[in-house]
């Protein structure tokens, strides 16, 4: 999940999970509930800080150098992306 989320340009913070087939609301464990709560947390400070990492940040460009790379390819093709790439230069 998280290589999808950075392809798409969002910087993952941490993971949280639960097997949700048995739970009720009010059986909702205490512990995957704090875990959520501090991956929350941990998100807003990264938001509000602008915390990046490397290995994030080179995944994130190597993504981008391949979007260039097809659409530089197929710029007779694809007019309005190739605009919208030479406009975010």
């Amino acid at each position: 999940m998280n290589y999808f989320l950075i392809e798409t340009g969002i910087r993952p913070v941490g993971e949280v999970w639960a097997t949700m087939m048995n739970v009720g609301e009010q059986d909702f464990p205490e512990d995957i509930t704090n875990q959520a709560l501090t991956l929350g947390k941990n998100i807003v400070a990264a938001v509000k800080n602008k915390i990046k990492t490397k290995k994030v940040e080179k995944q994130m460009q190597a993504f981008r150098k391949r979007m260039q790379s097809l659409v530089l390819y197929r710029k007779d093709e694809w007019h309005y992306e190739y605009k919208c790439w030479q406009e975010k230069k």
